[in-house]
């Protein structure tokens, strides 16, 4: 069973356990608007990840250099899927136990949710800009988003000019929250990359710098 399949059982099974209609504690009402959380983007992300696992190996430097931000990105989002569920099935577990930290652990699953949904985000971006790249270029600044044939435009001259890759990234870069990245979610980022300065890293080379 892989990631997102576990993390669908575990997530509808905590949303369960939690639902308003068992418990009416404001807690519970956490946990469970976080794991529909969870379950929301865990629907998005299965295919979002599986379209830019197909397009990252066009970006590699050559076929002996499998690496370039798409890929870092892709594996950004598992190490976080992996938290997720990690987290998903302690509290599966210890949810019944007098000694179950609620409060604590309803804001791990906050965070992780959070961090989940902005790394769908990136998703999305991530593929509207491997979508108007050649292969091989990381930066494709210059070309037009949504481009349509020359001799319609000249057609609509009122119409506003499109949009480059670039203004749609600062855009869409503007109205996302990274400050899920740091708190609680900064631990298994230091943990699986070593240092916080590669983490930077890797989300500039995909545009987050």
């Amino acid at each position: 069973m892989d990631l997102l399949q576990s993390l669908q059982l575990l997530a509808r099974d905590n949303l369960t356990f939690f639902s308003p209609s068992r418990s009416t504690s404001g807690t519970s009402r956490r946990f469970a608007d976080a794991f529909a959380a969870l379950l929301r983007h865990g629907r998005h992300l299965g295919p979002a990840l599986a379209h830019l696992s197909q397009v990252a190996p066009k970006f590699d430097l050559d076929e002996d250099t499998p690496g370039n931000g798409y890929r870092s990105l892709i594996y950004v989002v598992q190490v976080c899927l992996d938290r997720a569920v990690e987290r998903s099935r302690y509290v599966a577990a210890h949810r019944k136990s007098l000694f179950f930290r609620a409060g604590a652990n309803a804001a791990e699953i906050e965070a992780v949710a959070a961090a989940l949904g902005q790394l769908r985000a990136l998703l999305v971006l991530a593929s509207k800009m491997a979508a108007v790249a050649k292969p091989g270029c990381l930066f494709p600044d210059g070309e037009k988003v949504g481009k349509e044939e020359e001799e319609e435009e000249e057609e609509e001259e009122e119409e506003e000019e499109e949009e480059g890759i670039s203004e749609v990234v600062l855009r869409e870069y503007s109205t996302m929250q990274n400050g899920c990245f740091y708190g609680r979610c900064l631990g298994f980022q230091v943990r699986e990359f070593g240092i916080f300065g590669e983490i930077s890293g890797i989300f500039g080379s995909v545009g987050w710098s």
